[in-house]
């Protein structure tokens, strides 16, 4: 046993924050040149399925546009992906094929959330790399998986408010999810 071992929680806080940060350059610099963790499709052990629901404000762009995620990150969208706001103005871009793929038009702007998707919620920080860029999901958050095994982050409030537990799924409850165990519905992703 090397005497230089000690615990986590022996750590100095300073010595520890500085760790934390140093391992965080890493990853961050991994990244940049085209590594990332992989989780598999459908997401951790306690992901489940969730079927969508509510409505949003949405208009196909005709030009390029970026902006800004809630965790800071520029994301960018390409002509004929579509600009959505949800019921609480929250603004965010799609791409066309994954958009007409999950709405149904209800008349004007005014589009219904349809189908269902995997979901697991986080109990640290976790980047996702999206269709649009990478954008970060905070401690509490959900990450989602479409279909097509695109995947993005939704702010708790946001996600409690548009998704529902599908039928045989337990509902949402506690950052570490409902827990592995069979999967009914939806399909699970491929």
């Amino acid at each position: 046993m090397n005497a230089s071992i000690v615990s986590w929680d022996a750590l100095p806080a300073g010595t520890r924050h500085a760790n934390v940060q140093h391992i965080g350059s890493i990853v961050e610099r991994l990244q940049t040149i085209g590594y990332a963790a992989v989780l598999p499709d459908g997401g951790p052990g306690h992901a489940a399925g969730y079927r969508r629901h509510g409505e949003v404000w949405a208009e196909q762009l005709p030009d390029a546009q970026a902006w800004t995620a809630p965790g800071g990150e520029v994301m960018e969208a390409g002509p004929g992906d579509w600009r959505v706001r949800d019921e609480e103005g929250a603004e965010r871009t799609v791409r066309d094929a994954q958009f007409r793929a999950s709405h149904e038009r209800v008349d004007g702007h005014r589009w219904a959330r349809t189908g269902e998707v995997w979901a697991w919620r986080v109990s640290e920080p976790t980047t996702v790399v999206t269709l649009e860029g990478p954008a970060t999901a905070a401690a509490g958050d959900w990450i989602v998986q479409g279909p097509g095994g695109e995947r993005w982050p939704v702010p708790a409030s946001q996600f409690e408010r548009s998704h529902v537990a599908c039928p045989g799924q337990p509902e949402a409850a506690g950052e570490e999810g409902p827990g592995p165990g069979p999967r009914t519905s939806p399909a699970r992703p491929h």
